[in-house]
C-alpha cells in the first residue's frame, strides 16, 4: 500500500467510543459523514472519489493480509 513518510498524528478513542458512523446526504448536494465525535463534509464529487478509494484501499489490504 505503500511507505510511510512521516506519522501524521494518533488518536486514541479509548475514552470516546465511536458505536457508529452516519452517513448523510444534506442539502445543498452536501455529505456528512459523522457520528457523536466528529463530522467531515464532503461535496458529492469529494465523497464519490472518498468511496472509491475506501474500496480500493479495503482490496489492497485484503491482498496483503491475505483476508
Amino acid at each position: 500500500m505503500g511507505v510511510v513518510t512521516k506519522d501524521l498524528a494518533r488518536i486514541n478513542l479509548n475514552d470516546n467510543k465511536c458505536e457508529f458512523v452516519e452517513i448523510e446526504l444534506n442539502e445543498p448536494n452536501v455529505v456528512h459523514i459523522q457520528n457523536c465525535i466528529y463530522r467531515i463534509e464532503l461535496t458529492i464529487e469529494e465523497f464519490n472519489i472518498f468511496s472509491v478509494t475506501c474500496i480500493e484501499a479495503a482490496d489492497k489490504l485484503k491482498k496483503i493480509k491475505q483476508l
